[in-house]
């Protein structure tokens, strides 16, 4: 099995555009709305998680818009991942919970 080797060293233009994508998306969740116990630092290592899956499973240079494009989508999903996790409810108790609020907000 050969070893997967990294080209998001920090200290390199990639390793910067990396860090700067997940801060972006992390952030970017955050203002959103969701809850305090959320940490945003956990949501950028799940990101990083998400970039490493997205650079295994690519076939296009990092260099490119098309991995970022795709990265980005893994990335999300990693961190959407990461919330579905620690939330007691799941989706379709959370679109249930929605609804009643916005009825109960009409009376």
């Amino acid at each position: 099995m050969s070893k997967l080797v990294s080209p998001f060293k920090p200290g390199t233009a990639i390793g910067q555009e990396a860090h700067n994508t997940i801060g972006r998306l992390a952030n970017n969740m955050i203002k959103r709305g969701l809850p305090q116990s959320v940490d945003v630092r956990d949501l950028r290592q799940a990101g990083w998680v998400g970039l490493l899956e997205a650079y295994s499973r690519s076939k296009v240079p990092v260099e490119t818009n098309q991995f970022w494009g795709f990265a980005s989508l893994r990335i999300n999903g990693a961190m959407y991942d990461l919330l579905r996790k620690g939330d007691f409810l799941n989706r379709s108790q959370r679109t249930r919970r929605k609804l009643v609020r916005s009825a109960e907000a009409k009376f």
